[in-house]
């Protein structure tokens, strides 16, 4: 699951995962068609985009976005099957690097 948005229009939550960048520039979630479009389309506009990205349902109930919260939330798929124990392990790890979420449920398996 991906969400975007416009860094000076919408904030970006961790409910909404991790940074898309902070993944390796290798993995294949960096090269999805609606990833490069709004990247090219942010930068033709002088605008600066934030993607993050994350499992689908994930956090129980936390598929609805508040209105006007994001410009885009949309699915994708990994193309190889590691790509998503890279994921499971990168929002893991920011899970625990973020003291704010000590009641956020953990990842779904």
């Amino acid at each position: 699951m991906r969400t975007a948005g416009l860094m000076g229009t919408h904030d970006t939550d961790s409910d909404y995962g991790i940074d898309l960048d902070d993944l390796d520039p290798a993995h294949s979630l960096t090269t999805d068609p609606t990833v490069v479009r709004l990247r090219e389309a942010a930068e033709l506009l002088g605008e600066e985009v934030w993607i993050a990205v994350k499992l689908p349902g994930a956090y129980e109930g936390d598929d609805d976005l508040p209105e006007k919260a994001a410009a885009c939330r949309w699915s994708t798929v990994a193309l190889y099957p590691d790509e998503l124990g890279w994921l499971r392990e990168a929002l893991a790890l920011n899970a625990a690097d973020d003291p704010d979420d000590e009641d956020k449920p953990e990842l779904l398996a």
